[in-house]
């Protein structure tokens, strides 16, 4: 059946669809705003853009015709017009097409703009040391632009990086739903829960003239408009995972909030997270290209040690995915010879070329060898990762030191002075500013050096952190001995002599070695870091026994049970003789006991997910923005690098804008 008779609309033409055509038109109408323009004593030149493309489209008014002369007067930077012309090939150097205005032809100005007043009128020079993005013909300062974020989008940096999310989402929902059958979920944005337990999330409320004559109590109650406190999300993973209990396969891309304090280029208070949940996760596809048995990439193999297989899984997965996504958006031009390879399908052949990567050397190019490498992601644990940075460290020192007796050396060479060269200082300089310490979290210069350094600028899988630096919802490992036997024992056995020697603070010390790995209790999870970016994707396999489940909430507080007195609290939940101390202790949710009496416990639902028909399931988030920064950054795609660049309207502490 031929459905195009029953079309009853089509869109005008865009700028870019004009363009692309490669084709001369009579008579065609454009819409858009002016970008430049050159006055000469024949003809004006304007360039003329819509947003659809970079490339802007000519156009040439003759001044033969003077019922246009008062139009044209007011061709002005920023203004707004209609135009209708004939689309011929272009006689000058530049541009395939332009857009001839004749006297048979229209100009219509829809909006005027004041050259003397805009804020976004060019500039010839920038004087400032302030980075600079380019607005038309000249610069303004990033700062200045977000300043004026309503006038920001217009700039072509700014159009190139809304583009660039689109076609990033459209890839990922690509993979996501014509691939493996994931179905999109609305989640929602108020909640009475914190996700991750960070207590970094904003509060929701009713606002209210002060009365005199409430109690505080009272005033607080009037202002909970769902008669409990109600928070704006910071994730979407626990409503997710309810999502996928019914429908399997489930994932949403939707903005979270968080009160986040850094001023950092990393972070902002709101933003987007894709955030996906589905079950079998060890049951994936690898086509003999991504085992996940062995950590690749390096000078040295990586054991990744988890309790359970899944975790592997996982990252499989999302591997993959990026290297989709990054093929289809950043390569276009590559897809389909990967397609044919791996059954993939794309829709960007046809990209525009001012939105593909242009590389001199694309196999030296850090996207493309994340992209097209046959070997896997380097995956390694945390204390593998920790080991490695404590080694690097002491490494560094060791570097530093020989340089300071070289110096000494030479220096006592030419002096005539003994005791120049008595003593030796100790160095300075440190590798790290925060020193890696076993059971502590990995700090931003941590994840950078793992991944622009060790690795030689590739993305690294981070698995098995502590179960103390990660949310509760997190599979407990069975094995809480990830320990690597590839960490070098002499360094391990040099910083063991020199703790004894210290004496009453060796202790102290060790604590945050390799030598007491065993001792860490760790959860099944990953932190996908990549250069320039750092975290862009974590998840886990979900924590599906229940009692597990209800004593990782007890431990964050998010729910307070009633213990029994028969029963010694004081006992491991982590050996095999606890269980029945366990349900004793946490008693099951259909128990009056539960929870803390008199109190409705927002968790509670959650706990109801493991007792009626609970699966072993997984999934991650990663943040959007980011991913955007990681395509873009240093790869003139649109040249983002800071995460303020990466989203229209950005909100950050002390900035809303608009």
């Amino acid at each position: 059946m031929d459905i195009r008779g029953a079309r009853i609309h089509r869109l005008p033409r865009t700028i870019k669809e004009l363009l692309d055509g490669q084709r001369t038109c009579r008579t065609t109408t454009i819409t858009g705003h002016v970008r430049s323009i050159r006055r000469q004593k024949q003809r004006t030149f304007a360039l003329i853009e819509d947003g659809s493309t970079d490339r802007g489209l000519q156009a040439v008014f003759n001044h033969t015709d003077q019922r246009n002369t008062q139009k044209l007067k007011q061709l002005t930077f920023g203004a707004a017009l209609r135009l209708t012309g004939s689309l011929v090939e272009s006689k000058g150097p530049g541009q395939d097409f332009e857009l001839v205005v004749g006297k048979d032809d229209s100009i219509e100005v829809l909006g005027k703009s004041d050259p003397s007043t805009y804020p976004l009128q060019p500039k010839n020079s920038s004087s400032s040391t302030t980075t600079a993005i380019s607005s038309s013909s000249g610069t303004h300062s990033v700062e200045y632009l977000r300043n004026h974020l309503h006038l920001r989008l217009r700039t072509p940096a700014m159009q190139r990086t809304i583009r660039l999310r689109a076609r990033i989402k459209e890839n990922l929902e690509g993979y996501l739903n014509r691939e493996h059958g994931f179905v999109y979920v609305h989640t929602p944005l108020i909640t009475g829960i914190d996700a991750e337990g960070g207590g970094e999330s904003f509060l929701v409320g009713v606002e209210q003239g002060r009365d005199s004559d409430k109690s505080e109590e009272e005033v607080q109650r009037s202002q909970q408009f769902f008669s409990r406190p109600a928070h704006l999300t910071v994730s979407s993973q626990l409503h997710l995972e309810a999502f996928q209990a019914a429908l399997g396969r489930v994932y949403t891309l939707s903005p979270c909030f968080r009160a986040e304090r850094s001023l950092t280029g990393r972070h902002l208070s709101e933003f987007w997270m894709l955030e996906c949940e589905w079950s079998a996760l060890s049951d994936i596809k690898s086509e003999g290209r991504f085992d996940g048995s062995t950590s690749l990439g390096s000078s040295t193999s990586f054991t990744a040690s988890s309790s359970s297989r899944d975790l592997h899984g996982l990252c499989t997965f999302v591997e993959d995915m990026l290297r989709y996504t990054i093929i289809n958006v950043v390569f276009p031009h590559l897809s389909s010879s990967y397609a044919a390879a791996d059954d993939y399908s794309t829709s960007h052949s046809s990209e525009s070329s001012e939105d593909k990567v242009l590389l001199k050397d694309e196999q030296d190019d850090e996207l493309y060898r994340a992209a097209f490498s046959g070997i896997p992601w380097p995956r390694v644990t945390y204390t593998e990762a920790v080991g490695i940075l404590q080694r690097e460290s002491e490494l560094y020192l060791q570097r530093q030191l020989q340089a300071q007796v070289d110096e000494n050396k030479n220096c006592s060479s030419s002096s005539s002075s003994p005791s120049s060269t008595s003593s030796t200082s100790s160095p300075s300089e440190t590798l790290f500013k925060f020193p890696p310490i076993l059971g502590q979290p990995l700090q931003s210069e941590h994840e950078k050096y793992l991944t622009e350094v060790y690795f030689k600028n590739s993305p690294v899988f981070v698995l098995d952190y502590p179960k103390a630096v990660k949310p509760f919802y997190m599979r407990v490992n069975d094995d809480t001995n990830n320990a690597s036997d590839d960490v070098d024992e002499d360094v391990n056995e040099d910083r063991q002599h020199k703790e004894e020697e210290e004496g009453d603070n060796a202790n102290q010390r060790n604590s945050g070695s390799l030598e007491n790995a065993e001792k860490v209790e760790t959860v099944a999870c990953f932190d996908l870091l990549v250069p320039h970016v750092g975290e862009l994707v974590g998840g886990s396999v979900r924590e599906e026994r229940y009692e597990v489940l209800r004593r990782n909430m007890v431990e964050a507080g998010l729910i307070t049970p009633v213990p029994s007195p028969s029963v010694d609290t004081s006992s491991s939940p982590s050996s095999s003789s606890s269980s029945s101390a366990l349900a004793s202790t946490f008693p099951s949710s259909s128990s009056s006991s539960s929870f803390s009496p008199g109190k409705e416990n927002p968790y509670e639902w959650y706990l109801d997910l493991r007792q009626y028909g609970s699966v072993p399931h997984g999934g991650f988030g990663m943040g959007f923005e980011r991913l955007v920064v990681w395509l873009s950054v240093d790869k003139g795609v649109s040249g983002v690098g800071n995460i303020r660049e990466a989203i229209g309207m950005p909100r950050w502490k002390g900035k809303m804008g608009m």
